[in-house]
């Protein structure tokens, strides 16, 4: 069935932890596809940031290959802290700045002959390190 089961994978795998004053919890499952192509950080202390700590959660979308969402998870807190951006506290030009950095579109993926860009998806949130700030 090419990159497809015949039944899906219904298994469900749950991670959950807490730290930093904050509670998370995450839970995949492969579904039809041949092999789980999604990735996830959970990081409630990912790091000093202007002063403070700064929390990193985020899940990524394969888009039928594991390189990109792979590449993302392994290289997001360390892109992230490197900015400076992020140092001086501006999370959102520090956002915009990590994706154009880790835009996974432009490299070329080693997953079959072709050397096709892959593409992966994000959802990520960096909340502030208790106590919470908003608007």
């Amino acid at each position: 069935m090419g990159v497809y089961l015949s039944v899906p994978n219904t298994t469900k795998h749950t991670t959950e932890g807490q730290g930093s004053g904050t509670k998370y919890g995450a839970s995949e499952m492969q579904g039809w596809r041949k092999g789980m192509e999604d990735a996830h950080v959970h990081l409630p202390s990912a790091g000093a940031v202007g002063g403070g700590n700064v929390a990193l959660y985020g899940v990524f979308d394969g888009h039928g290959g594991t390189e990109s969402s792979k590449y993302v998870a392994a290289h997001i807190q360390e892109e992230l802290l490197r900015l400076e951006a992020t140092q001086s506290g501006d999370m959102q030009s520090a956002l915009i700045a990590l994706f154009e950095r880790l835009d996974v579109s432009k490299i070329a993926c080693s997953c079959c002959c072709c050397a096709r860009p892959c593409a992966a998806d994000a959802a990520t949130a960096v909340p502030p390190a208790p106590p919470y700030y908003g608007g």
